[in-house]
Order: structure tokens, then sequence, then C-alpha cells
């Protein structure tokens, strides 16, 4: 039997956040890491990016994908070990036992040239230089017949939840998307 996320009852948390398990997603490049670790970091959350889970660690990094059945494992596992947690990346057929059962979901948008420039930084910055056929994969979010993840593969997701879904703009500061999560999170239900 496949592994279930245990959704917790609100109310329950020690730090008294209403929103008990939050998922951030988006296209690559909006920021759901970011924002997932500093939520989870304004709250007291534990904090879980999915790329940790996705991938097997490799130098470079993100060559081998983890079996499906033992990232889905562990990440039921990561969830399973904090009362309150923040996951951010994409949790789209990953499995209904991770992609249900959440107090929210926010969804991060932002331009095309905006996520571009953020991941073209970001990469350089962290391994000095950056993967040309990751950026042209990025680039495709928004083209409605793209096949990969995509803003219409995002969508279908969204609208088969039962989650209340955030939709917030990812070219805002963060310190104001933290404070709009924070509001959310308490009229979650």
């Amino acid at each position: 039997m496949a592994p279930q996320l245990r959704r917790t009852p609100l109310g329950s948390a020690s730090r008294g956040l209403t929103v008990l398990r939050v998922h951030i997603t988006g296209a690559s490049g909006t920021g759901t890491s970011t924002l997932g670790k500093a939520f989870a970091e304004a709250t007291g959350a534990q904090w879980l990016d999915l790329d940790d889970f996705y991938w097997l660690p490799t130098s470079p990094p993100f060559q081998l994908k983890r079996p499906k059945a033992e990232r889905l494992a562990l990440l039921v596992d990561g969830i399973r070990e904090s009362t309150d947690v923040v996951v951010s990346g994409s949790l789209v057929e990953w499995g209904r036992q991770v992609e249900d059962g959440w107090d929210l979901i926010v969804f991060l948008t932002a331009p095309t040239p905006v996520r571009i420039g953020r991941l073209r930084a970001r990469d350089v910055a962290r391994y000095g230089s950056v993967n040309p056929a990751f950026l042209v994969w990025a680039e495709r979010y928004d083209v409605p017949d793209f096949t990969g993840r995509s803003r219409v593969l995002h969508e279908r997701w969204l609208a088969q939840r039962s989650s209340r879904i955030l939709r917030l703009d990812a070219e805002l500061p963060l310190p104001k998307l933290v404070g709009a999560l924070r509001q959310a999170s308490h009229g979650a239900a």
C-alpha cells in the first residue's frame, strides 16, 4: 500500500498557525523555494524542497531522477516529521497521497523574461554556468501545447484540488509575499 499523507486537524499547531500544511508551486524561476524557505523561517515550520526528493544527489546536480516510489516515500516521511510543513516545487503527478490534503496551495506567477533572468542569475551564482537546455525547457512553460511542466498543466492540476488556492505575483518583494502568505494562512480552512 502506498504511503498516505495524514492531514493534521486545524488549530493543533504549537505555533498558533491556522495553516499546518502549505504547498508553494509555480514555474521554475518564480521563487517557490525562496518563498517556501522564507515562510518556513518566519513561522517555524519545516521547509521541504521537492528538488531534494525528485533528484538523486549528483555532481553536477539535477542529472538523475529518483524512482517515483522512493521519492514519494521519502516525501511522506519528511512531511510526517513535523506538524507544520511548507513544501515548495511542483507536486503534479506525484500521486494523490501528497497532491491532496493541503490547507493552502500557493501558485506563484511571473513573466517568462523575469523567470529566465532569475534562473540564469541563480545558476551562475550557484554553479558558475547555466545549462542552456534547462533554460529552453523553462522558457516553454507558458507555451499552450508544451507537454512538459507547463502553465496549462498547473492550471488543470489546481482545478482538481479541493485545497484553498492563493495566487501571488512573484514579482512582489519577498517580504510582501511572506506577509500575504501569513495573512492567508490565518484564513485557511
